[in-house]
């Protein structure tokens, strides 16, 4: 009886996870601590010709009701793996080359999504060219859904940096235009707020008035 229940349960593990399987990680060299949550790399398609490389890491806290984030680094052609290693990733590195957990890491509280685009960033790569950022990164999310259904009912966020500022709200208006299932949630700070209080917003006003910034 034991056994058939066993094998009712991985059954059960291999409808949700098998199309996960082929992109888990299960190592990482030079990672001397076992990881507390799961993770995949590999390639989503994003449109003909198109092939972007992801790596997502799930919440450390509750993968099936924390939000999905998608984390976009700018440049352009900044590989977004840098906010994966160096900045808000579960990982970093050390001087010599060798990985350790981050404890500040988004995923604490947030499965974390990072996207290398457009194609030629990075580990992303195109056999044709033509599409608009934005759509071609439309078009890999919606694969990573394909692969993912059991995330598709999170809540979704679109986060990025330096050129995300322009990668971040495109994206946005093709997932509220599009017909695509996606729990998108959208937090819009006032502008005004941001201008007054933020850096960014002293630089701008002491640009405009011809004053020195630092």
């Amino acid at each position: 009886m034991a056994s058939c229940w066993y094998a009712v349960f991985c059954a059960i593990l291999g409808l949700c996870l098998g199309q996960y399987k082929p992109d888990l990680v299960s190592s990482l060299p030079g990672l001397s601590e076992v990881p507390a949550f799961q993770q995949w790399s590999g390639y989503l398609p994003a449109g003909p010709g198109q092939y972007f490389h992801y790596w997502f890491a799930e919440s450390q806290g509750n993968p099936a009701a924390d939000p999905v984030v998608l984390w976009l680094n700018g440049g352009p052609g900044c590989s977004s793996m840098e906010g994966f290693l160096a900045e808000n990733g579960p990982f970093h590195l050390h001087d010599n080359g060798t990985l350790y957990l981050n404890p500040d890491s988004w995923n604490k509280v947030a499965n974390m999504l990072y996207v290398e685009s457009p194609g030629g960033v990075g580990y992303s790569y195109a056999m044709a060219y033509g599409n608009p950022v934005a759509e071609e990164n439309y078009q890999a999310l919606q694969s990573f859904f394909t692969k993912f259904p059991d995330f598709a009912q999170n809540d979704f966020y679109v986060f990025g940096e330096s050129y995300g500022g322009i990668y971040v709200p495109t994206l946005t208006a093709k997932i509220v235009k599009g017909s695509a299932a996606i729990n998108l949630k959208v937090k819009i700070a006032k502008l005004q707020e941001v201008l007054l209080t933020s850096r960014l917003g002293q630089g701008l006003r002491a640009c405009c008035l011809g004053k020195a910034f630092s």
